[in-house]
């Protein structure tokens, strides 16, 4: 365009005028992506706050809600979630009392979920089951503990490597001891 624009005197203001033109049209396409970018970007940041300000609000509501249940099971169970908990007899510290407490649902889940799907059993009294479900679990506990205090205290590991490696034993003790000797007599149900 240059060329033509030195070329000669009487097509200068025409070139002149297409080279405004396209180059307002060059900046007009530009400002129109400029305005639908900045015009996307508003949506999206009021789209985010929206969700942010959700968010918050149901956090808020639950903590409010954990506040409330905390409040009514403090007096009830005699349990601070900070400090140990002094029931008269025995004293115990948070997460003994969470075990302590989560224990009897543990416990009947665990057997319910080994007698009728991870075992399926022929007819065997329950009762006995039971008995010889507790026996697998308390032996599963001292074995967590054992496993536990010679890994960490004996051997110098970390804890959590020692949880690992003892988790990893006490699954294989627990299937075990429930597919040899707690749900022995297993059906080829399929």
């Amino acid at each position: 365009m240059l060329l033509v624009a030195l070329s000669g005197p009487s097509n200068n203001l025409a070139v002149i005028k297409v080279v405004v033109l396209s180059s307002i049209c060059i900046f007009l396409s530009e400002l129109e992506q400029l305005i639908q970018y900045r015009l996307l970007r508003l949506y999206l940041n009021l789209w985010y706050s929206r969700i942010v300000a959700d968010i918050q609000a149901r956090i808020a509501l639950l903590s409010e809600q954990y506040d409330r249940i905390r409040q009514r099971l403090e007096p009830i169970l005699n349990v601070r979630f900070q400090n140990s908990s002094d029931l008269g007899f025995v004293v115990m510290s948070p997460h003994i009392a969470s075990l302590v407490l989560v224990f009897p649902i543990t416990f009947f889940t665990g057997f319910w979920l080994n007698r009728y799907v991870a075992f399926r059993t022929l007819p065997v009294a329950a009762g006995k089951q039971l008995g010889r479900y507790l026996l697998t679990v308390v032996g599963s506990i001292l074995l967590n503990y054992a496993c536990m205090k010679f890994l960490v205290e004996v051997c110098g590991l970390w804890p959590t490597p020692s949880k690992c490696i003892t988790s990893l034993a006490v699954a294989l003790y627990s299937y075990l001891a429930a597919r040899y000797y707690t749900f022995k007599g297993i059906s080829s149900v399929k």
